[in-house]
C-alpha cells in the first residue's frame, strides 16, 4: 500500500478486513489466552501470584516470634487453639511458631488445664499438625528456664483433640531433665517397697551382701551366706525368720575347689545311680577306652594323631573355608583386593567421571521442582521449612555440641524456621556426640531438626532402633540454647524402648521392723529441701525450707548447746502441758471486811487492802476492806502466796 504523507490510508487486517496473521506468541503479550494453575494457584500473566506453603505441602511458620499472652497470664486450651488459629495455624497441614522469648509478652498454660503441669509459654516452640479445628495435634516444647511459678521447663507438651466425643486432652513426655517418679512408671523404688507377685528376670540378680536369696515362710528362715571362702545353706532359729544363722550348717561348698560337704546326715530315698566304687580324682585309666581321630584312649598314656602333632596324612592343600586373605593379592578395575579388607570402588576406577559430570548438570521435565538450583535459597524465599537431606554422612570420629552447631551452621540449617535431615546408615562415616550428659549420640541413622536461629536455637535428635560406639538407641535428644545466660543443655525424652530407671525413695527402712516414710503428693506449690550444714559460730544445723525461705531448723551450738528455732508460729492442737505452768489471768478476789480498834494492826497474807471506812476517831468500829490477790492457772484461782 503506498503511502506520501499527502492523505490518510487503510491497511487490510488492522483498521479494515485484510489477511495478517496475528496468531502465534507476541514479544508484548500481557496476559495467557488460557490461564493456567501453578500448584494449583491460578496464572494468566496478568498479575504476580504468591505460592502459600499450604499450595506446595510444605510446613508453614509466622513471621517473626509468636506473642502469646501478657507476663505469663494463664489461658486455657481454648483460648490457645484461638490464638493458633487467628495466626494461621490451621491453614496448612503442618505448621511450626517459635514464642517470644519475653516473659512479659507470653503467657502460660495452667495444671488445671492439662493436668500435667504448667506450660510457660515464654521461648518455647509451638507445632501444629492439621489443617482444620475438627482434628489436631499441637506440640510444645518448653525452654530451659522460666518466670512462671511452678511451671515446668525442658518438657514437652502434647494435645490431641478428634472432637468432644473422643476425649482430647494433654499429656506430657518424660525425659532425662523431667523425670517421672517410680508410681509414675509401675516400677519399684531402690530402696523398700514390696512385690505382690512373682518376679522373673533374664539375667543374673547380683546381691553384694555377704547374705542373699532369703526365703521366710512359717517358722524358720533360709538363705545363702557367701563369707568369701565358702558358701553355706543356711537355717534360721524358730519363730526367727528374718533373724541370723543358727549352728546347723546343712550344705557346704568350698569356693576355691568346688568340694561339697553335707552336715547333719544325708537320707537318700530314691538311690544313687552309677558306680561309687573309687575316687574320680584320681582315676587313671577310663573304664570304656574311646577313639580319638581313630586312635584309642583310655587314660593311661598318651597319644599321638597322625597329621596333627606328627607327620601324617591328612590333605590340606586347596581352599580354607576360614581363609581371611588371598595368598596373591588381585586387583578389580586397579584397585588392589587380598580379601582382608572391604574396597570400595570410584567412578574415576570405572572410567564414569564424564558421564557423572554431565549427569550432575543435567535438568529433568516433570520433576516439579525436584531439580531446581539453590533449594537453599528458594525455600528460604518462600518461608518454606527446609527438609535438606535423606542420607548425608557427617565423618568418623567424635564431636562436641560446639561442633555439631558449626557443621548445623555451614549447612544453612540455621537460614529456615525449621530444618531437618536424615543421616546415612553408616556407622563408620558418621560422627559421635559424647558431651550431652545423657547419653552417647551416635549420628548414623540419626533424624535432626533444628528449630530457631543460631542465637536462639532448639535441635531435636531422634536415634535407630541399633547403634554402634555405645550409641543410645530407640531415643529423643533435644538441645535448647537461648544463650550462655539460660541454661543451655540437653536433655533426653524417656519411652516405651528407653525406660528411665525409676529413682524414688516411698520407704526408708531402718532396722528390720518399722520404716520411714519420705513422700510427696505432688500438690505443693513450692519445691521442700531438708539441708544439713554447719558454720564457725553454727557447728550443726539441720534445716527445713522451700523456694521462699526456712521453716525452722534445730542447731547445736560451739558450746554444746542445742536450740530449736521457727520461722513464724507454733501453734499445737493441745496446751496441757503450757495451762499446768503459766499463769493465764490475774483478779482482785471475793472483799473481806475486818473492823479496826486502836493499836492493832491489820495484815491479811496474800491480800491487799482496797478500801477504808472511818468513822470520827479510829475506835473500833472503822472497816479495812480486803481483797485476796489470785491467779489463774489450768483452770482455777489461786491466793498468792506471801514471803
Amino acid at each position: 500500500m503506498s503511502f506520501d504523507g499527502s492523505a490518510n490510508i487503510d491497511l487490510p487486517g488492522v483498521n479494515k478486513t485484510g489477511n495478517q496473521n496475528t496468531t502465534g506468541n507476541a514479544a508484548t503479550a500481557t496476559k495467557l489466552q488460557t490461564a493456567r494453575t501453578i500448584n494449583g494457584v491460578s496464572f494468566d500473566g496478568s498479575a504476580n501470584i504468591t505460592l502459600s506453603p499450604a499450595n506446595i505441602g510444605c510446613p508453614a511458620s509466622p513471621t517473626g516470634w509468636l506473642t502469646t499472652g501478657n507476663n505469663g497470664e494463664s489461658i486455657t486450651t481454648a483460648q490457645l487453639v484461638t490464638l493458633l488459629q487467628n495466626n494461621g495455624a490451621f491453614n496448612t497441614k503442618a505448621w511450626i511458631a517459635r514464642c517470644a522469648w519475653a516473659y512479659a509478652n507470653s503467657a502460660s498454660i495452667p495444671d488445671s488445664e492439662t493436668g500435667c503441669g504448667i506450660i510457660p509459654l515464654a521461648g518455647a516452640v509451638i507445632e501444629v499438625f492439621s489443617n482444620n479445628t475438627n482434628n489436631y495435634t499441637i506440640r510444645i516444647t518448653t525452654a530451659t528456664t522460666t518466670s512462671v511459678s511452678g511451671a515446668l521447663t525442658n518438657a514437652e507438651f502434647i494435645y490431641v483433640s478428634n472432637g468432644s466425643s473422643y476425649s482430647p486432652g494433654w499429656r506430657r513426655a518424660y525425659n532425662t531433665k523431667n523425670k517421672p517418679t517410680a508410681a509414675d512408671v509401675g516400677a519399684l523404688p531402690l530402696s523398700g517397697g514390696a512385690l505382690t507377685g512373682g518376679l522373673t528376670a533374664a539375667g543374673e540378680i547380683i546381691s553384694k551382701s555377704a547374705n542373699g536369696l532369703r526365703i521366710a515362710y512359717g517358722n524358720y528362715g533360709f538363705f545363702i551366706r557367701n563369707d568369701g571362702s565358702s558358701t553355706y545353706f543356711m537355717l534360721t532359729d524358730s519363730g526367727n525368720s528374718l533373724g541370723t544363722y543358727n549352728r546347723l550348717r546343712p550344705l557346704i561348698i568350698n569356693n576355691a575347689n568346688g568340694a561339697v560337704t553335707i552336715g547333719n546326715g544325708l537320707n537318700v530315698t530314691g538311690g544313687i545311680n552309677g558306680s561309687l566304687n573309687g575316687n574320680a580324682a584320681t582315676a587313671t585309666k577310663l573304664q570304656t577306652a574311646r577313639t580319638i581321630g581313630g586312635v584309642s584312649f583310655d587314660g593311661s598314656a598318651n597319644i599321638n594323631l597322625p597329621g596333627v602333632n606328627i607327620a601324617g596324612n591328612q590333605n590340606t592343600t586347596g581352599n580354607a573355608a576360614t581363609a581371611t586373605k588371598l595368598q596373591t593379592a588381585r586387583t578389580i578395575n586397579g584397585v588392589s583386593f587380598d580379601g582382608s579388607k572391604n574396597i570400595e570402588l570410584t567412578a574415576e576406577d570405572l572410567n564414569l567421571e564424564q558421564t557423572v559430570e554431565l549427569a550432575a548438570g543435567a535438568l529433568q521435565k516433570n520433576q516439579n521442582g525436584a531439580d531446581i538450583p539453590g533449594k537453599d535459597t528458594f525455600t528460604k524465599n518462600i518461608g518454606a521449612c527446609r527438609a535438606f537431606h535423606s542420607a548425608i554422612s557427617t565423618g568418623a570420629g567424635n564431636w562436641t555440641t560446639a561442633q555439631l552447631i558449626e557443621w548445623l551452621d555451614s549447612q544453612g540449617a540455621f537460614n529456615h524456621p525449621y530444618w531437618m535431615c536424615k543421616c546415612s546408615w553408616s556407622y563408620g562415616n558418621n560422627k559421635i556426640i559424647t558431651d550431652t550428659g545423657c547419653g552417647t549420640i551416635h549420628l548414623a541413622g540419626c533424624v535432626i531438626e533444628v528449630m530457631g536461629n543460631k542465637g536462639a536455637m532448639t535441635i531435636r535428635v531422634t536415634t535407630p532402633s541399633t547403634s554402634s560406639g555405645g550409641g543410645t538407641t530407640n531415643a529423643q535428644f533435644t538441645y535448647i540454647n537461648h544463650g550462655d545466660a539460660y541454661a543451655p543443655g540437653w536433655r533426653r525424652d524417656y519411652n516405651t524402648k528407653n525406660q528411665q530407671p525409676a529413682i524414688a525413695f516411698k520407704n526408708i527402712q531402718a532396722g528390720d521392723s518399722k520404716k520411714f516414710s519420705l513422700s510427696s503428693s505432688n500438690t505443693s506449690t513450692k519445691n521442700a529441701t531438708f539441708n544439713l550444714w554447719g558454720a564457725s559460730t553454727r557447728p550443726v544445723v539441720a534445716e527445713l525450707g522451700d523456694e521462699a525461705g526456712w521453716h525452722f531448723y534445730s542447731q547445736r551450738n560451739t558450746d554444746n548447746s542445742v536450740i530449736f528455732s521457727v520461722n513464724g508460729q507454733i501453734q499445737p492442737n493441745n496446751w496441757g502441758n503450757f495451762d499446768s505452768r503459766y499463769v493465764k489471768d490475774v483478779r482482785l478476789g471475793t472483799r473481806v471486811v475486818q473492823l479496826m480498834a486502836r493499836g492493832g494492826r491489820y495484815e491479811k497474807a496474800g491480800h491487799a487492802i482496797t478500801g477504808l471506812r472511818i468513822i470520827g476517831e479510829v475506835d473500833g468500829d472503822d472497816e479495812a476492806i480486803f481483797r485476796p490477790i489470785q491467779k489463774y492457772i489450768n483452770g482455777t484461782w489461786y491466793n498468792v502466796a506471801q514471803v
